[in-house]
């Protein structure tokens, strides 16, 4: 009971722990209860008919991500599907081949006490958060450059690594009796691998960055070009209005000149030729 009890809680973990990883790097905002009824339909599945369960929990995430296709871009769909499997699956294999090993936590001792399997659930996306805040990957920052498909060779090379890094681990797991040291060659994958999967997110995130920073100051210098022509257009106009006043006031000048003299003709001479063009003028313009 103990044991059945430790491996269908560490399950249900495993399956939180993925949906976790697929929000944060969606962005998608996961309804509450998913986090409860995922699980059950997966385990539900293993127990009925365990292949379909298996794969099920694995491409779930990829069919899903395809159907919504936020950013109308399929590689980045294909890339959101497969990263939180694929991350779930490094560090569970990070953490038990190469942290608990320093602390004299063996596979063999991890074997013989499920509580230590759901240790390491409970450690990969706290391990995953933190390397990544401390490695300064900002996920918003490579959805900006993903959605504007930039750089879309280097992530289909993203994409094409992750199924065949999957499917090289399933190789050495399924065929441990066969293969000549596949437990040791699981570790050297998964060494490999991390570090791969680590710099390609460091490249992708500073080039984006870059390319953030490289629009925003364009943006900026479009912005005061701007500025810059519309205070030349402030310095023209307000000109005219200083032109257009020193002219008023000879007018008035004149008007008052033929009212005091009262020689109407001057006045409607200054009518005639100046006043009455004036209301056209400012219509017109």
């Amino acid at each position: 009971i103990y044991n059945f009890l430790f491996k269908e809680i560490t399950f249900t973990v495993h399956i939180i722990v993925v949906l976790m990883l697929y929000q944060q790097i969606t962005g998608y905002k996961v309804r509450l209860y998913l986090y409860f009824l995922l699980p059950i339909i997966f385990r539900a599945l293993f127990y009925i008919v365990p292949p379909i369960g298996y794969f099920s929990s694995l491409l779930f995430w990829l069919f899903h991500s395809l159907y919504k296709n936020k950013f109308g871009n399929r590689i980045l769909a294909v890339f959101y599907g497969l990263y939180p499997v694929v991350v779930e699956s490094l560090f569970n294999r990070v953490i038990t081949f190469d942290l608990l090993p320093m602390l004299g936590i063996s596979i063999n001792i991890i074997n013989k006490f499920p509580i230590l399997s759901l240790l390491i659930e409970l450690l990969i996306f706290p391990t995953f958060y933190f390397l990544t805040k401390t490695i300064q990957i900002d996920f918003k920052n490579l959805q900006i450059g993903f959605s504007k498909n930039q750089l879309k060779y280097y992530l289909l090379m993203f994409d094409i690594s992750m199924p065949i890094y999957f499917v090289l681990l399933q190789v050495f797991s399924i065929f441990a009796d066969v293969i000549p040291d596949a437990l040791k060659l699981r570790e050297n994958l998964v060494g490999i691998y991390v570090i791969y999967f680590l710099i390609m997110l460091i490249f992708l995130h500073s080039k984006f960055a870059d390319e953030i920073d490289r629009e925003l100051k364009e943006q900026k210098d479009n912005q005061l070009q701007d500025l810059e022509k519309y205070s030349k257009h402030i310095e023209s106009l307000y000109e005219e209005i200083r032109l257009f006043r020193h002219d008023y006031i000879n007018i008035l000048t004149s008007i008052k000149s033929g009212i005091e003299l009262k020689d109407i003709s001057s006045i409607q001479n200054v009518y005639e030729t100046v006043l009455s063009k004036t209301g056209k003028d400012f219509s017109d313009r």
